[in-house]
């Protein structure tokens, strides 16, 4: 890892011992000095150069070289000066390519070296603060030097945990893992929000795979061993489906639904609800009209590879083969065998609403966009058919989902 100095220089001219002994303990890749046109700030500035290009062989113009304050003592004026010159964009050169930032303000004037600190702290540019203690004379370290180094990530962390929180109860587990890769953090939060990621894209192979322990507590708050149920819900899935075991599978399906629907609702996301309400509607439907209802052997075979419905001897007049069975003609089937349901009943006026509503969608074929209103039926349409199922949840999901969040015992 190569390291970047940005350092003032005072006016006192004791301080090159400190300046010296920072450059040899480090010993920095590249150096960036802020001064003045004050006399003893130039010769120290010379004597600091001379220092590093005959003990360091730094070359000035490539990894060393200065930037020339006018103003000392006017925080606008140091600022615009800053914002003018071409440290920013250095700095952000040498961290794209992986560079630490230091810097050592302890030795300019009052004014240039809060000015730089909030500057660069201010715009992410920093990543060390360093400085030297030992004895001192007239407030300058001249002797028994101890070099002392502050880990500016903690503070950024700090700044950004509110929308690391954000993220995770807002269910943009990409977005919070994108932003803590950010930061070098012991523990499991990345394995956490890695395992989350790849649940709600449907990777079950991978997620039943990953390896989830240890400090995990110390970072969301949540059980580990309810991520252990999932991974063992996930098996079970899986197992189910090499096994062609259909009533388990379609639970499980019905179960993973019923979280995205309520995910989606809760992230505004409208058409998406309704195309995944459609979704859970389909294997809600084949659940009834195969499984409880026993039609296997009468109108319709299952198709266990696909979990699609199909009629047993429809097939397409131009290709040959058996042809789907639309999710209108199963809702119609469903209304006919099941006796609590009539073709009339409110309900599935609604339900028939939400499915040409979908079907208007960019989902479908159309460019018609759901608004709150339609992801509002469409949820409380599913939370109806889900307590219908008598499925186990954990807590409000069937699957679960960290929502409280802490930074309280976090090492960097």
């Amino acid at each position: 890892m190569k390291k970047f100095l940005i350092s003032t220089i005072g006016k006192n001219p004791n301080i090159i011992k400190s300046l010296k002994f920072i450059a040899e303990h480090f010993k920095f890749d590249k150096y960036c000095y802020l001064i003045t046109e004050d006399e003893n700030v130039q010769a120290t500035f010379k004597d600091i150069r001379n220092f590093l290009v005959n003990s360091q062989k730094v070359k000035e113009g490539e990894n060393f070289n200065q930037l020339l304050f006018k103003n000392s003592e006017d925080f606008d004026k140091i600022y615009k000066e800053l914002e003018e010159s071409n440290l920013k964009k250095e700095i952000k050169e040498s961290k794209e390519k992986g560079w630490k930032i230091y810097l050592d303000y302890t030795y300019g004037t009052k004014a240039i070296s809060g000015q730089v600190l909030f500057y660069l702290v201010n715009n992410r540019l920093v990543d060390f603060v360093v400085y030297v203690s030992g004895r001192r004379e007239n407030g300058i370290v001249v002797d028994n030097f101890d070099p002392k180094t502050f880990n500016l990530s903690r503070f950024y962390l700090e700044q950004d945990w509110k929308k690391v929180i954000g993220f995770i109860k807002s269910f943009r587990f990409d977005a919070a893992l994108q932003l803590i890769n950010q930061y070098n953090l012991e523990g499991d939060i990345r394995s956490i929000l890695d395992f989350y990621i790849n649940l709600l894209s449907g990777k079950f192979e991978e997620v039943s795979r990953k390896k989830i322990g240890g400090e995990s507590g110390d970072f969301i708050k949540l059980d580990v061993e309810k991520i252990y149920e999932v991974k063992i819900k996930l098996k079970n899935y899986l197992k189910a489906k090499k096994e062609n075991l259909a009533e388990d599978v379609l639970k499980f399906e019905m179960g993973y639904f019923y979280d995205l629907i309520k995910i989606s609702a809760f992230k505004n996301e409208y058409p998406q609800v309704l195309a995944l309400f459609c979704s859970f509607l389909d294997k809600f439907l084949t659940y009834h009209l195969f499984l409880k209802r026993q039609l296997l052997d009468r109108d319709f075979i299952f198709d266990f590879k696909q979990i699609n419905v199909v009629f047993k001897n429809k097939t397409s007049s131009i290709t040959g083969k058996k042809t789907p069975v639309s999710l209108s003609i199963k809702l119609d089937e469903f209304l006919r065998v099941n006796d609590k349901s009539k073709s009339g009943s409110d309900d599935f006026v609604k339900i028939r609403e939400v499915i040409e509503k979908r079907n208007n969608s960019i989902f479908g074929h159309g460019f018609y966009f759901p608004d709150k209103k339609d992801a509002e039926l469409a949820l409380r349409l599913t939370e109806a058919f889900f307590k219908e199922m008598e499925i186990e949840k954990q807590g409000e999901y069937f699957l679960y989902y960290p929502t409280d969040v802490k930074i309280s015992s976090i090492t960097l």
